[in-house]
């Protein structure tokens, strides 16, 4: 597991982390889809090589489960649980982590943007 910052995790990419554009959405989602480049971006980072094989059924893949507390405010958001499962699996392939280690810090070190891609208050502005 290494320790990679946004900024560090796009740089070694030839990137700017503060130069995310996002159009042709609603406003309030743009919040979401910026946290969920970086948290991906930094996820490929976080063990390495950022290789996970999903042909290897040996190999595990952890993924961060968060509770939300049932409230879209996000009060109580919380990592509940870290799941791993083998390579035919439940998870997606974006933000999975090769050790359990990996999964709770990169929750750790970026909750503010876990809590912007997975909290979410649905307030429609329907235009007629």
């Amino acid at each position: 597991m290494k320790k990679v910052t946004v900024e560090e995790a796009f740089e070694l990419e030839g990137l700017n982390a503060n130069e995310i554009k996002i159009e042709g959405v609603p406003a309030r989602h743009i919040p979401a889809l910026i946290a969920a480049a970086k948290l991906w971006v930094t996820a490929d980072h976080v063990d390495g090589d950022g290789a996970l094989d999903y042909s290897n059924r040996d190999q595990r893949k952890y993924e961060n489960w968060i509770h939300m507390d049932e409230s879209p405010s996000g009060a109580g958001f919380s990592l509940t649980h870290v799941a791993d499962w083998y390579a035919r699996s439940y998870v997606g392939a974006r933000l999975n982590f090769k050790t359990r280690a990996a999964a709770e810090q990169h929750f750790e070190d970026n909750k503010e943007m876990y809590r912007d891609l997975f909290v979410y208050k649905r307030e429609l502005n329907i235009k007629k």
